[in-house]
């Protein structure tokens, strides 16, 4: 269990994914006399939300940090564009993201604050593997490691390594993704990594399943599945089902396959992994059509033309929020005459 004295503020938890404690300390952080840690609490809070995809809290917590942008350091307030970058990568606007994030490593890179740089490090990897540059991406991620080998935290290293196993899983690199997440297991040596533990036993498994037997890798992969679930981390729990699904199709349980892909596909939407959910729906479509079953691939493809419909319609709001961040941005920057971003 996490104790109170593990962050001394908002942003470490945030850094470390602990958007639970972060928002409790953002909140505390929001009582504060001191204007610079009143924006701390809201920049905290903004990302905390962004990160779980609650977009109307986060963007109202953004621009109360902007509100009082002016009044703080300027190292602070360069959080702004990391927050930024995120809201505009989970909008699906990844060119803005990466310039952000960008913006960011230029402005912490002198303090050669390790925690920091490996944070945004870690944080363009996965902004470039969501615009398929999976070599920088890679890169990123190998960069955010060297920083993390200064500071000795075995949880972090086994999150990047992670990373690193889930990309080559995207990529088809079986072998590759399957060493990357021995690595990821061999390096969460810290205690209390049980869950971490569970999730790179899961990445292994799918990734032996495409070079072995599938059926022996079947039990990970659940397990991975419930626990996500449990735990509501959405985006894990699309990870896992997706893998579980295709594990399942290839050693020839094909009804619980086809369960596992509609639900992979569902979750996807929520986590906002649009070819997540388009690939599920159109390998449960391949399925009937090897099958011949017309019938039931008609259905599915009505199916599948509703889901496309959700999925348009969600990005041309997200979309117009993405556009009114930006007119925020360029509205205190008029007041401020700060350069917070150049787009």
């Amino acid at each position: 269990m996490k104790t109170a004295s593990r962050y001394k503020c908002s942003w470490q938890a945030c850094r470390d994914r602990d958007f639970a404690r972060a928002k409790q300390l953002g909140w505390q952080e929001l009582d504060s006399a001191s204007l610079s840690t009143q924006f701390d609490g809201y920049v905290g809070l903004a990302f905390a939300h962004s990160q779980e995809l609650e977009f109307d809290e986060a963007i109202e917590h953004f621009k109360d940090a902007l509100f009082i942008a002016d009044s703080v350091p300027a190292q602070n307030q360069a959080r702004l564009w990391l927050v930024h970058g995120l809201l505009q990568r989970e909008l699906g606007e990844h060119n803005i993201a990466i310039h952000l994030f960008e913006n960011y490593f230029q402005q912490v890179a002198p303090s050669e604050n390790s925690a920091e740089l490996a944070f945004v490090h870690e944080l363009l990897g996965m902004g470039f593997i969501r615009m398929g540059r999976d070599g920088e991406a890679h890169e990123a991620w190998a960069e955010a490691r060297r920083y993390e080998s200064r500071l000795g935290r075995g949880a972090r290293t086994a999150r990047l390594f992670g990373w690193h196993g889930l990309a080559h899983l995207q990529t088809g690199h079986w072998s590759e993704a399957a060493e990357s997440f021995r690595q990821c297991r061999n390096s969460a040596t810290e205690p209390n990594l049980d869950m971490k533990l569970v999730y790179a036993e899961a990445g292994l498994a799918a990734a032996l399943a495409k070079l072995e037997d599938p059926r022996i890798h079947i039990a990970p992969l659940r397990r991975a599945a419930l626990l996500a679930e449990a735990k509501l981390q959405t985006r894990y729990e699309s990870y896992y089902l997706r893998y579980l699904a295709d594990t399942l199709m290839a050693a020839g349980e094909q009804d619980e396959a086809v369960e596992a892909y509609l639900r992979a596909s569902e979750v996807s939407l929520r986590a906002l992994l649009f070819q997540r959910a388009r690939y599920c729906f159109q390998a449960v479509l391949s399925h009937f059509d090897v099958l011949r079953n017309r019938e039931a691939g008609l259905e599915f493809h009505r199916q599948y033309v509703h889901l496309d419909q959700r999925i348009q319609k969600i990005q041309m709001a997200h979309r117009e929020i993405s556009l009114q961040l930006l007119e925020s941005i360029r509205e205190w920057r008029r007041k401020t005459s700060e350069d917070l971003v150049e787009l």
